[in-house]
């Protein structure tokens, strides 16, 4: 598979994301969201599978939805997933770095505290255990790199001494449970950034037992370079200490009747 071919990849819609995009327009309340997923037929919203779903009213709704990848990290140490366009808005956490590059389009991210507009070229480093949700429209696309703590720790031990703004971010973001919740580069027009993401990804298609040391040695690289090209403006959000996560669809709903999670 060459650059093209992945990119038409990319573009080509999966069944949660038809049954998202057939039904957004009804979606004006959460309560709406729960009465069109007990109408659907549960194996089939299961098989599609990574937002636990629980809704202690109802036992008929204990689904598993996936925006992202159907079983989290597994037994990797990186992953590259093409984020699901048109999912409602989802307030998770989950114990492993992400970077959040748009490769075509925009996204919305948000924290408990902020809410940021990334434009094609942003990419954003996000903190482990940081309550956010990310928000794809129907033509974006977003690629998503799930990084594990102690990749991160292996891999950059050298860089995680440096005194750079990435080194420590990615130092204190490991030891430091009050650190800010993410980076972000504006990298637009950059066709080196791009070009070695898609590289990524087209490596994770081999799926064998090389691709994930080999991501991995290409991560180290694309680190430095990130850091040497943009140390200088890469924004970072005021420190504070981090709010708890409601696990909850935006806008929120009742207390104690439905709760959102990313599993994994």
């Amino acid at each position: 598979m060459n650059e093209d071919m992945l990119i038409r990849y990319l573009e080509q819609y999966d069944p949660m994301e038809l049954f998202y995009h057939a039904h957004s327009t009804k979606l004006k309340h959460p309560s709406d969201f729960l009465d069109l997923l007990v109408s659907q037929d549960p194996e089939t919203l299961r098989s599609s599978s990574c937002v636990l779903l629980e809704y202690t009213g109802d036992s008929r709704l204990r689904l598993l939805l996936n925006p992202y990848c159907p079983d989290g990290m597994g037994q990797r140490n990186v992953r590259l997933v093409r984020l699901c366009r048109c999912v409602p808005v989802f307030a998770h956490t989950h114990n492993y770095f992400e970077i959040l590059y748009v490769l075509r389009g925009s996204c919305r991210h948000r924290t408990a505290r902020q809410v940021c507009q990334m434009e094609e070229g942003d990419l954003m480093l996000v903190s482990p255990s940081v309550c956010h949700s990310v928000y794809a429209g129907s033509h974006d696309l977003i690629i998503s790199i799930l990084i594990s703590s102690d990749l991160i720790e292996i891999l950059f031990s050298a860089a995680l001494r440096g005194r750079d703004s990435v080194s420590d971010f990615l130092r204190n973001s490991i030891f430091q449970k009050d650190y800010a919740s993410w980076l972000l580069f504006h990298t637009a027009g950059d066709e080196e950034i791009r070009r070695q993401i898609l590289d990524m990804y087209l490596e994770e298609f081999q799926a064998d037992e090389y691709a994930d040391r080999i991501i991995a040695s290409m991560l180290s690289v694309f680190f430095i370079k990130l850091t040497r090209k943009y140390k200088r403006s890469v924004e970072i959000p005021v420190s504070a200490p981090p709010s708890p996560c409601r696990n909850r669809l935006y806008p929120p709903i009742s207390a104690g009747k439905l709760r959102y999670r990313l599993f994994g």
